[in-house]
């Protein structure tokens, strides 16, 4: 079966790049069969990114070449939830998806990501 590790960090100790890094040592084991992982969003757009000027960091990326898929966690279409460099909830879900690459997402407002990816 399908085998997914979860990677969050919200310890202010812990930097991306140390995340990427265990990141990186878990998927080159070829012996964890691990399929993908649902890191915290922030770990893949950074917070403090501007419109038009988005830091993306390399994750997506090294799992994707690594075979598995990225499912970030979670998107919330409430007020002060939607990321401040993303003008509506959709925008953010854009940008995650078109410029990060994700390959799916969790979220408390599934019918707006849905309807958002079907009319895309």
């Amino acid at each position: 079966g399908n085998k997914a590790i979860g990677l969050a960090t919200r310890n202010s100790n812990i930097s991306p790049i140390q995340i990427i890094k265990s990141a990186r040592s878990i998927f080159f084991s070829a012996e964890t069969g691990i399929d993908g992982f649902g890191p915290d969003k922030s770990l893949l757009i950074a917070p403090d990114s501007a419109p038009g000027n988005l830091r993306i960091s390399n994750l997506v990326a090294l799992a994707h070449a690594n075979g598995m898929q990225v499912h970030p966690y979670t998107f919330r279409a409430d007020e002060g939830q939607v990321a401040e460099w993303a003008g509506s909830f959709e925008d953010m879900l854009d940008a995650f998806f078109f410029e990060a690459g994700i390959d799916g997402a969790f979220t408390d407002f599934p019918d707006r990501a849905v309807n958002f990816l079907r009319d895309r």
